[in-house]
């Protein structure tokens, strides 16, 4: 029989079915329920095969970002607590494939053939945490974490932050989101600067949540700053003078601008010792303002 106080073990599988003509993704449940007189909390296991992650947005649309990516994933998930407002989480996620398109933003749709992704997760009356996510895909790597709490006006208010492994320019052009850069920073950026890597990238977001849906506008504002390095890139200003080659340095996100620092690089024959500026990311003039010493 079942105890009112001893927690209940369960064990199921079945699938799970997104529309009528799908075959939907196949699931197992194991664990143990705790009956509302019980003191532990309950734990529950969840392992599923080819879900669309459309389903999951579906939960929960006002928080998770949009559009929801598609394809396929694979999950293995850990759960404690006492009920869905009161939880712990972690798990591990396998996209096979994925694909996110924004056409608001990005000219193309992304599209990995394999990502795997971690993460610890906690949610109570004060908001939710998300701790030690990471995506990897291929050689590139992504770390970060993100917390959310909601305001008396019941509003969200997030923070949250990431940083990446090192990564080539010419790679990264493909995923930049072109559409909210003005049309002359994204000439610019795609016909004035090649070749280098960018050594490493951070990218910190805070605000309310309706403020930080518009991309633009968060980093105009200041909601998302970041910074990062890059190592051996170059640049034209114009086809009449020859290019600054092999530039190294770091750059600041503040207001919608990148503010340049302790660049150096070369020039024809001579040596950039020092150079300083700033790329206005939405300005309608010249985007980039650089000054430097050479020797």
């Amino acid at each position: 029989g079942v105890s009112p106080k001893d927690p209940w073990p369960f064990e199921g599988k079945g699938r799970l079915l997104s529309a009528p003509s799908k075959a939907g993704a196949s699931f197992r449940l194991s664990g143990t329920l705790t009956p509302p007189s019980g003191t532990t909390p309950s734990q529950i296991n969840l392992e599923t095969k080819d879900l669309d992650p459309q389903l999951l947005w579906s939960f929960a649309p006002s928080l998770l970002p949009s559009p929801a990516p598609t394809g396929l994933l694979d999950a293995e998930l850990e759960y404690q607590g006492r009920s869905l407002k009161d939880f712990r989480s972690r798990g591990k996620v396998r996209f096979h494939p994925l694909h996110f398109s924004d056409p608001h933003a990005f000219l193309q749709p992304f599209h990995l053939e394999s990502a795997f992704l971690t993460y610890q997760l906690s949610l109570d009356d004060k908001g939710i945490n998300l701790q030690e996510l990471a995506l990897k895909a291929g050689d590139f790597s992504m770390e970060g974490n993100l917390s959310a709490q909601r305001l008396p006006t019941g509003n969200w208010q997030m923070a949250a932050q990431c940083s990446t492994s090192p990564f080539l320019f010419e790679e990264a052009k493909l995923y930049l989101p072109w559409k909210v850069f003005h049309p002359q920073l994204a000439k610019f950026l795609g016909e004035k600067v090649w070749d280098g890597k960018i050594t490493s990238f951070t990218l910190k977001t805070k605000g309310k949540l309706e403020e930080l849906r518009d991309f633009k506008e968060a980093i105009r504002r200041g909601l998302s700053t970041g910074e990062f390095a890059f190592q051996g890139p170059s640049l034209r200003f114009s086809d009449e003078l020859s290019p600054l080659e092999n530039l190294n340095g770091s750059a600041i996100l503040k207001e919608g601008k990148l503010y340049f620092q302790e660049t150096t690089g070369n020039w024809q024959t001579s040596q950039i010792t020092k150079a300083e500026g700033v790329l206005g990311l939405f300005v309608e003039e010249t985007p980039l303002d650089l000054t430097f010493n050479i020797r």
